[in-house]
Parts: structure tokens; C-alpha cells; sequence
């Protein structure tokens, strides 16, 4: 499942359903260089966790994120990593993250390859994010 993945390299996106993960304050210029993209299939897995840690989170529009909101983000990111680590199958899981009810057969299907995905997604995250809080104090999400 391509759409469950972490991409620094906008050359690499499918489309324009991703939400983009820009350093700093968004001053206008989508699809940079040094953000992240996550799309919208790979995403919902772990939307909640932003919607608990910010305010007004909207999937479609803008959301600043301050750095004390984002590090309990990554706490609460490598919580779930730790957690997916060790499922052993999709009811396990489906504990962990949110999964849409239309996909549930299909993560249950394919319960390894997505729980190595999500967590690879996840991993990517956490990575670019402690590369790049020492250097900016907040995230802007732009919704899709």
C-alpha cells in the first residue's frame, strides 16, 4: 500500500490528497523542499493523535502547531510505535490506531504488510521531526 509512507522528497507524491508537514509558521509556499508529506490514506491512522495535541486541528485548511504540542505529539507517536511493535494480529491493532471501517477487511487481510508500514510511517516522522525542532519552534499541518 503506497499511500502509507512518509515522503521528504515532493518529487515522489502521487497526487494531492497529502497533508503537508511545513517547518515554521506557513508563509504561503506549498509543496517546499524541507516538509514532509503523509497522505490522506495513511494519515487517518494516526489523525487523532494531532486532534488531541492541537487546537482547532482542520484537515483542510491550516494548523499551527507550537513545539510543546509537538513534542507531546512524537511522546505520544513512539507510545503508539512501541505499541505496534508488538501486535500480533488486526484486532490488536485496531486498538492502537484508528482505522476507517471501509478499510478494516483490508487491514486485516494484510495485517503484516500494514502494520510495517504504519510504523515506518510513523519511525519517518519522529525522525524528521527531532532533526528539525532544534532549528524551528513550529510545524504548520496543511490540510488536504
Amino acid at each position: 500500500m503506497e499511500y502509507i509512507r512518509a515522503i521528504r522528497n515532493k518529487e515522489k507524491l502521487e497526487g494531492t490528497c497529502y497533508f503537508e508537514f511545513y517547518l515554521g509558521k506557513f508563509n504561503g509556499d506549498f509543496w517546499n523542499n524541507k516538509s514532509l508529506f503523509i497522505h490522506e490514506f495513511g494519515f487517518q491512522n494516526i489523525q487523532n493523535v494531532f486532534i488531541k495535541h492541537t487546537y482547532n486541528f482542520d484537515e483542510y485548511g491550516i494548523t499551527t502547531i507550537h513545539q510543546n504540542e509537538w513534542k507531546k505529539i512524537i511522546i505520544d507517536l513512539q507510545d503508539i510505535l512501541s505499541k505496534i511493535e508488538n501486535t500480533q494480529n488486526y484486532n490488536e491493532l485496531s486498538k492502537i490506531i484508528h482505522i476507517q471501517e471501509y478499510y478494516k477487511e483490508y487491514y486485516s487481510d494484510n495485517f503484516e504488510e500494514i502494520k510495517k508500514l504504519i510504523y515506518l510511517m510513523i519511525k519517518e516522522f519522529i525522525i524528521w521531526s527531532k532533526e528539525n525542532m532544534k532549528n524551528y519552534s513550529m510545524l504548520s499541518i496543511l490540510g488536504i
